[in-house]
């Protein structure tokens, strides 16, 4: 609890206040990364650099938007701005893995907390995390995020190195999204820790296998015994 309050003063600290932002939105040829939904750019939005998310799919940008915003929280991607079409975020980045555990603590504090408050509103996220400027992980994408009463899902999403193995092994059966954000989490986690992926495999068949019957490459204990 202690850690979750720290980490949340701090990104509110280095958020400041969010004031109105015109609707303008400028856009640059800077990819930010790409998925099946859209491209992300580099984009200005009210004299402040943002992340702009375009796609074809407008309906599926505008339920992304309104997840956001149903989901606000110091550890989830801020919407800024939403129109037909584009969608304005703040600016995060990639993750980097093998990070000192006095830091790691802080962040799996926030990670855990972002998915905490989702599910708690009864929203699975199935997407990417991300790193905020102040060093905080957010859960962002959440294009794929779904707001269901039995929690159950039939289609994957995601990273497939972060696929639970029932999403792979059950996937005719369903499986529950709330349980597989927590696995996903579990993973990004290892990683963090460890700097490496805990599990062997390079297909989706493959690494469902190592996930239910393989020994994990390196435990925590591989970068310190007490952690």
């Amino acid at each position: 609890c202690a850690a979750v309050a720290a980490a949340t003063a701090a990104i509110l600290a280095a958020q400041g206040e969010v004031k109105e932002l015109e609707p303008e939105i400028g856009v640059t040829d800077e990819v930010l990364g790409c998925g099946c939904q859209g491209t992300v750019v580099v984009g200005d939005f009210g004299n402040r650099m943002v992340a702009v998310k375009r796609s074809q799919l407008k309906d599926q940008l505008a339920t992304e938007a309104r997840f956001l915003t149903l989901c606000q929280s110091p550890f989830v991607v801020k919407r800024l701005h939403c129109q037909p079409g584009i969608l304005a975020l703040e600016c995060l980045r990639p993750l980097l893995f093998g990070k000192p555990q006095v830091n790691v603590r802080s962040l799996l504090a926030g990670l855990f907390s972002g998915l905490g408050h989702i599910h708690s509103l009864k929203v699975a996220h199935r997407d990417n995390v991300l790193q905020a400027p102040c060093g905080a992980l957010k859960l962002s994408d959440f294009g794929c995020a779904s707001k269901e009463a039995n929690g159950r899902f039939f289609e994957t999403a995601g990273s497939l190195k972060c696929w639970a193995p029932e999403m792979i092994e059950l996937a005719d059966q369903g499986y529950c999204g709330f349980a597989a954000d927590v696995w996903a989490a579990g993973v990004v986690s290892h990683e963090l820790i460890c700097g490496k992926y805990p599990f062997r495999g390079r297909t989706g068949r493959g690494i469902s296998i190592g996930n239910t019957k393989a020994k994990i490459l390196a435990g925590p204990e591989a970068s310190d015994p007490d952690f």
